[in-house]
């Protein structure tokens, strides 16, 4: 069983809830724009990303945090970009030109592809395993269901796990095609789908993953003490 509720973001009025702490609500799920943190009825579940993170599958602490800060900040801006294009809300005119290139990039893949977009930026909650998220995107390629993820930045194998996740939160999960798109500035993608005979590994690493996070939730306030 899965919940899946869509999220619209906007911006002066138009989807998007503004102040310096956000709360967005939807459905059971809550997410803390602030601290980006989900909740299920009240209490902090991991995300996707947070529990690859825990389980230190993803891992950006030897990169300057001013680097990171401008990554973050400019994946935020493509995909929000996106999102208004995928809409038919996107005014071109107004694009940062820092993010043209990757805005070009996701309409060339999508003209090559021929990906049909169905879902955006939905938020998903597994409550059999206890964590939520945010996919960027499910539709079609060819006549198959897929779910797929914009990168903006490096290609890592643990965005093989990512997917799984937001997989593992649908319906029918081993029906679903799983796409890591990387954009880049000059225009062009970088397409990479993951082998569906790897479901099943792919699936237990993700699970240890989350109970990694789930155990460092609990124990958070002693991680806290030892950090300082």
């Amino acid at each position: 069983m899965s919940l899946v509720t869509e999220t619209i973001y906007g911006m002066d009025g138009t989807g998007r809830p503004e102040g310096p702490k956000m709360i967005e609500r939807h459905g059971e799920i809550e997410f803390d724009t602030a601290t980006h943190r989900y909740s299920v009825n009240g209490r902090d579940v991991p995300s996707v990303t947070q529990a690859l993170k825990a389980a230190r599958l993803i891992d950006f602490s030897m990169i300057p945090q001013a680097v990171l800060l401008h990554a973050a900040q400019r994946g935020r801006l493509v995909h929000l970009a996106l999102e208004y294009l995928d809409r038919g809300e996107l005014d071109e005119e107004t694009l940062d030109p820092q993010i043209a290139g990757y805005v070009e990039a996701g309409k060339r893949f999508y003209r090559e592809s021929g990906f049909v977009v169905d879902r955006i930026e939905c938020r998903i909650y597994n409550p059999t395993w206890g964590y939520a998220g945010t996919f960027d995107r499910t539709g079609w390629l060819g006549k198959q269901d897929t779910v797929l993820d914009w990168k903006t930045g490096l290609s890592l194998p643990a965005h093989e796990l990512q997917l799984i996740g937001y997989a593992l939160a649908l319906p029918e999960p081993r029906k679903y095609r799983r796409l890591s798109v990387g954009l880049n500035d000059d225009g062009t993608y970088r397409m990479h789908e993951y082998e569906a005979a790897k479901f099943d590994r792919a699936s237990r690493a993700f699970l240890a993953a989350v109970m990694c996070a789930q155990w460092r939730m609990e124990n958070e306030k002693g991680f806290r003490i030892w950090e300082q």
